[in-house]
């Protein structure tokens, strides 16, 4: 969601944490927001989100974003 421009720099910028602290990322590739009840399942159901879904109950920590702070060069 938001600036895409600003979605490929926290992509790089959490890779490149994982890969100084040794983890492993597992991005959500996936909106946040759906219009429906029916789109929501169907990206349930999708592979990548249903791997993302998996791995939940494996993770012992979880780096999430929520909007940003100002300014934000993102």
């Amino acid at each position: 969601m938001g600036d895409p421009l600003g979605q490929v720099q926290a992509t790089e910028l959490a890779a490149r944490l994982a890969d100084l602290t040794g983890a492993s990322p597992l991005f959500v590739r996936a909106p946040g927001l759906v219009g429906s009840a029916e789109a929501r399942l169907s990206l349930l159901n999708d592979p990548a989100v249903a791997e993302v879904s998996q791995a939940w109950q494996r993770l012992t920590a979880v780096l999430v974003g929520i909007g940003s702070l100002e300014p934000s060069p993102c």
